[in-house]
């Protein structure tokens, strides 16, 4: 019964485990994970909605309208002092073929324990599922987005001496008093149904720099929690017969059928036969949101900030609280021989530490509140490396649901060896976190977006012998081309090649003897190229015509005394002078000829 026991306290706390700082890097992909969450000025899209609202309206490389987001899980597990490999020896030897009765630590399997812890031990969990879309509607209306998280975990804290009490008795602390406080153990399961906004100004005297802004408002179901706190101590005798016992406890849970009473059942709170159930009823409910804003310098230089889960969930009376503040003293056994005298003492003493009041009541929890501050330099903006560098510094305000009131550091990179192929790398620091060195890569294009990383990346180089453990996973479909507007300082001045006049078309005289050519129009041309000259028409000759030379008129001399009458020519001349002007005339006609002389030129009259 003991070793049972033992092995349902120590697989309990293992599995379930959660260090307190971890709900400030929770995240539910594979981007904001390998980078260690410290994206809040330089992730864009869905996955910014995190760590930043306000780089929703972000633009990818890619630069596509929708993004689904397909069932995307992160799960960790981790401790601050145990390793699989110690786990491994406590439990399990038979199943591995080892030697040794694992029913029974022995005196070096428990100095592995203590000397493994430091103060406290730490355990813890937490895991979360998420799915919806993004879709940019347009650079004026800016773009929209709609999640449905499931948030679940569990953490648990154990002072050092009461596992030292458990292993060894209360040999190693007679005269001396055991301190059982600051010790605890919650659980949690939320859902979340969130509705985000975002947009983008250009400002600048040229519009050179980019200002985001964005919310997210939630509505959030609880579906169970889980809360137990110890401040208690034992002083036992020098002798070691007597003890004296101070009980301080409080436990609130609330789950209807489900983890409530499944956290009863195992500490033996109450009797019920409910057992846990994936499907459970809500709670408790409330609202949530978050707020933000970044900056884009022309340069690459970028600054972002947010506030987170601003909000709380309310129980109305169904919270069940078992509570009890007395003193326990107890002398030994008065009679051991007698089983029953025995027995009654046992249970007299149980009713006393068992718990005094059990009521319900009405209570709320604030969210996981933090604040994120971070800072980015993309080298892509400045000399076209393909390399971008986040710097964040998140502060937690509650410890509720995971959180914690510390302040982490956490460096990340980002570098795309090929445009689909990013590689990232994270470091972190502070709180319980320690020094954390998380790794992740992808596969993205224009279509899908698939991403793989781990928290701790020494978990991949040697598992069984790391206290802690992680992974996350995440699938993106992208669709939809966004057009974008053409602004004016992106046109470019081109030189323009004038275009000709057009010339005028060349009139051609036909004579009217002879037949003309058709002349085609030439085609339109869009490059203003010479025309070339339309060759002239070819001549046609003229048709000879016969003309009958004139007859030569006969001017008679004037005589001032008295007219002479001059002789008739001889028909031997007529016909001499008709040949000479038929000659003539041929001539011209012809155009061989030079000068042509007067055929009007008066004959000398011959003498008989």
């Amino acid at each position: 019964m003991r070793t049972s026991l033992k092995s349902l306290f120590f697989c309990c706390f293992y599995f379930l485990l959660y260090s307190f700082c971890y709900s400030q890097i929770s995240s539910f992909n594979g981007v904001n994970t390998g980078t260690l969450s410290s994206g809040s000025a330089v992730l864009t899209g869905i996955q910014a909605l995190e760590v930043n609202p306000s780089r929703l309206s972000a633009k990818d490389d890619f630069n596509r309208r929708l993004t689904i987001l397909f069932p995307s899980s992160t799960a960790y597990l981790t401790s601050n002092s145990f390793s699989i490999s110690l786990f491994n020896r406590l439990f399990g030897r038979s199943s591995r073929g080892l030697i040794g009765d694992e029913n029974v630590w022995t005196n070096e399997d428990k100095d592995l324990i203590l000397n493994s812890i430091d103060k406290s031990l730490t355990l813890g969990h937490q895991g979360k599922v998420s799915f919806g879309f993004a879709y940019d509607i347009s650079d004026h209306f800016g773009a929209v987005a709609f999640l449905v998280n499931q948030n679940w975990g569990a953490r648990g804290e154990v002072n050092e001496d009461i596992i030292d009490f458990a292993l060894n008795g209360n040999d190693k602390f007679l005269g001396r008093e055991v301190l059982f406080d600051n010790s605890s153990l919650s659980g949690w399961w939320n859902r979340e149904y969130a509705l985000s906004y975002s947009r983008f100004l250009k400002i600048g005297e040229k519009s050179e720099h980019t200002l985001y802004f964005g919310l997210t408002l939630k509505a959030v179901e609880t579906l169970t929690h889980f809360d137990a706190r110890l401040n208690s101590s034992i002083y036992n005798s020098p002798t070691g017969d007597s003890l004296a016992a101070k009980v301080n406890y409080q436990t609130v849970t609330n789950g209807g059928n489900s983890l409530g009473n499944f956290f009863d059942n195992i500490f033996g709170l109450n009797n019920s036969t409910a057992g846990f159930s994936f499907f459970p009823e809500v709670v408790g409910s409330g609202f949530g949101a978050d707020i933000g804003a970044s900056l884009d310098l022309k340069n690459g230089i970028r600054f972002g900030v947010s506030f987170l889960d601003l909000g709380s969930v309310s129980f109305d009376g169904t919270d069940l609280v078992r509570n009890a503040d007395t003193t326990i003293s107890f002398v030994g056994i008065t009679n051991p021989l007698r089983e029953t005298e025995r027995e009654n003492q046992f249970d007299s003493l149980k009713a006393i530490a068992e718990y005094q009041n059990r009521f319900y009541q009405s209570s709320s929890i604030a969210l996981p509140t933090r604040m994120r501050i971070g800072a980015g330099f993309d080298f892509e903006k400045f000399n076209r490396f393909p390399l971008i560098l986040s710097f964040d510094l998140s502060l937690g305000f509650n410890d509720n649901f995971g959180n914690g009131n510390h302040f982490l550091a956490l460096f990340g990179a980002e570098y795309r060896p090929l445009k689909s192929f990013p590689i990232r790398a994270g470091l972190g620091t502070g709180g319980d976190l320690g020094f954390r060195l998380s790794l992740g890569a992808g596969y993205e294009d224009r279509s899908i977006a698939i991403d793989v990383s781990t928290m701790h990346f020494p978990s991949l180089v040697s598992l069984t012998g790391t206290s802690f453990v992680s992974a996350a996973v995440s699938f993106r479909f992208k669709g939809i081309d966004r057009v974008e507007p053409i602004l004016l300082e992106d046109f470019v001045p081109i030189e323009m090649t004038p275009i000709p006049a057009v010339q005028p078309k060349p009139t051609i005289k036909v004579d009217s003897n002879s037949t003309p050519k058709p002349v085609a129009k030439p085609a339109p041309k869009i490059d203003p190229a010479p025309e070339k000259p339309i060759p002239p028409p070819t001549p046609v000759p003229k048709a000879e015509v016969k003309t009958e030379p004139a007859p030569t008129p006969i001017v008679e001399p004037k005589v001032e005394s008295q007219p002479k009458v001059l002789p008739q020519p001889s028909s031997k001349s007529k016909a001499t002078t008709s040949k000479k002007a038929t000659s003539k005339s041929k001539k011209n006609s012809s155009g061989t000829s030079g000068t042509s002389q007067t055929s009007g030129t008066p004959t000398k009259p011959q003498k008989k």
